[in-house]
This record gives C-alpha cells, structure tokens and sequence, in this order.
C-alpha cells in the first residue's frame, strides 16, 4: 500500500481559511487572498526542498510564509476579553459579532 505524504492531508488554503477564521474573521471571505497566500506556501516548500531542506524545515518555511503578517489579531484579542471580562454582559453567541 503506497503511503501518502502527510502534509498532504490538510490543503494550504485551508489552513490559511482555519487560521483566518479563528484570528481574522473579516478576511474569511477573501478567497483571492486564501489562493494566493497558499500557492505562495506551496511555491515556498517546492523551493526549499528544491534547495536541499528537509521535509521539516520546508514545512517550518511553507507555514512562515502562510501565516506572514498574521502574528496579531485584533478579533482574536476581542474575543479573548469578551469571553473572559465580560461574560455576564455579552452572551457567547454575540461575541463574534461583537469582536467584528
């Protein structure tokens, strides 16, 4: 049985819509962004293994490049501190709507 490459299994613009949806959800919709940050991952990783890296560490510079600018989100904080400082006011459905 031939094996499959587990770094397959999760497609990049999908975990580029995973981590949006969790820490930017305004960008959720932009699927232009989505394709062109995961086939910059994916032209990322086929460079580094080109280069010599390990599977690893082209995995390390594919995610780097996927998340690039992506360090702070403004909605993830939000969310944070309405589910933790205001959980008597703000009801957990509306939290999403109020962090937006």
């Amino acid at each position: 049985m031939k094996r499959t490459n587990p770094r397959s299994y999760l497609p990049r613009g999908y975990t580029c819509y995973l981590n949006l949806k969790e820490n930017h959800l305004d960008k959720t919709d932009d699927t232009e962004f989505i394709e062109t940050r995961a086939g910059q991952t994916r032209e990322t990783d086929e460079q580094a293994l080109r280069k010599g890296y390990s599977s690893v560490g082209a995995e390390e510079l594919a995610i780097l490049t996927l998340f690039e600018g992506f360090y702070f989100s403004k909605y993830a904080l939000l969310t944070e501190v309405l589910e933790n400082e205001f959980a008597d006011d703000v009801r957990e459905k509306q939290i999403p709507a109020f962090a937006i």
